[in-house]
């Protein structure tokens, strides 16, 4: 189910860090271009995320710190 130019929204959730031993979690919003909320979810691990960054394929991906999204400059490459 791609949504072209969607914008996905990624957050780290509370006391989770990509540096921890512990898989971080994310709360993620999807919105469409008139900016309808297409799906939410919190709680998600990094394979979650990245499955609907696959499904809905954002040309925008929104963020406050990506290091949010991995710990140091090459795990967010890989």
């Amino acid at each position: 189910m791609a949504e072209g130019g969607c914008v996905v929204g990624v957050d780290i959730d509370a006391g989770s860090s990509p540096s921890s031993l512990t898989q971080p979690k994310y709360s993620i919003a999807v919105l469409s271009s008139d900016g309808a909320l297409i799906h939410r979810a919190e709680g998600v691990g990094l394979r979650g995320l990245v499955r609907r960054l696959w499904k809905y394929r954002p040309s925008i991906l929104a963020v406050d710190n990506v290091y949010e999204l991995a710990g140091s400059r090459g795990e967010l490459l890989r």
